[in-house]
């Protein structure tokens, strides 16, 4: 019987030559340190025993020593360019590595917004754009393991020659182990260079979304227009055309609007969109969700078509297959 200071064993009669057995069973503490004697001891009794030299036993365990690895995360940024001249496109690649034998999970990079480096586009849908740059997101990442990412990027037109544009993250995740590998850079320096106030207004568009969606699925599409030339681009305005298979869902923003014959658009308001030079560049940014028909098969192509009255337009397919 198990009470709070122990165990008693009670078999209240115990025969001539013979014995009584019983098991116990425990469990070592999860907190208990390596090296630590955990001794069982115990006694009996009995009125009128003849010896009582034997009536004391013990038996000792040693607790082991076990080494937890907290999983690791490190980030590096490479790049095959060196220099640029103004209105070139730029790539660099996003390493994520863990080293460990551990598991790594929700794992986030962040790559903030560059001044002069405009995002064109991503490899991967877990790199995701923002107004504040953008964010790569592992949920898990598996022992020994490595996952890349490539973003391109378009040097903006108006950067000046000798300016150096450095591209810098971070990465971070719960429990790292060893968080001096959490922040890498790449630097670029800008060839020549543009004259502020010269470059005509200059639309660049992203969509970042799967290329694959199951019928019956959710498929968002994040949209992000930016003007890389120097001068305020004015009313502007994004078409997107679909076809039947996909139904439009919802937007983040008001300004979507679904016209007959399954297309959809967007009248930014005020419709201007800032040059880009001085510390934060104007940004438009769309959330546009859609679902796939539940009988869909074979490949959709969306087609965007951005128009502006001072910018030449811009068009755009995305294919997504089913």
């Amino acid at each position: 019987m198990y009470g709070g200071n122990g165990v008693t064993f009670s078999p209240g009669f115990i025969g001539a030559n013979s014995s009584e057995i019983v098991t116990l069973t425990y469990q070592v503490g999860g907190s208990v340190a390596g090296g630590t004697v955990l001794t069982l001891s115990g006694s009996v009794a009995m009125p009128n025993d003849a010896n009582m030299s034997d009536n004391n036993a013990s038996r000792s365990i040693t607790v082991n020593t076990i080494n937890v690895t907290n999983p690791n995360v490190a980030l590096a940024i490479t790049g095959t360019a060196t220099t640029a001249n103004p209105g070139d496109t730029v790539a660099y690649t996003i390493i994520l590595t863990n080293p460990t034998s551990v598991l790594a999970q929700n794992v986030v990079a962040t790559i903030p917004t560059v001044p002069g480096l405009n995002f064109v586009s991503a490899s991967n849908t877990s790199a995701v754009n923002g107004v504040n740059g953008v964010t790569v997101s592992q949920l898990f990442m598996a022992a020994n393991s490595s996952e890349t990412v490539t973003l391109t990027y378009q040097v903006g037109g108006s950067v000046a020659g000798g300016t150096v544009l450095t591209l810098s993250g971070s990465v971070a995740m719960p429990n790292d182990a060893n968080m001096s590998d959490n922040n890498a850079s790449r630097m670029i320096t800008v060839n020549g260079g543009g004259q502020q106030g010269n470059l005509p207004p200059s639309l660049v568009l992203s969509v970042n979304a799967n290329s694959v969606a199951a019928p019956g699925s959710i498929l968002p599409l994040f949209i992000t227009i930016r003007n890389i030339g120097d001068v305020l681009a004015q009313g502007v305005t994004l078409t997107i055309t679909f076809d039947s298979r996909v139904l439009f869902l919802t937007a983040d923003r008001s300004d979507v609007a679904l016209n007959p014959g399954n297309s959809l658009q967007v009248d930014f308001a005020p419709g201007f969109l800032g040059a880009d030079h001085g510390a934060n560049p104007d940004i438009l940014s769309r959330e546009v969700d859609f679902r796939v028909d539940a009988n869909a098969t074979g490949s959709h192509t969306f087609h965007f078509v951005i128009t502006s009255s001072n910018a030449p337009t811009i068009t755009f397919d995305k294919v997504v297959t089913f």
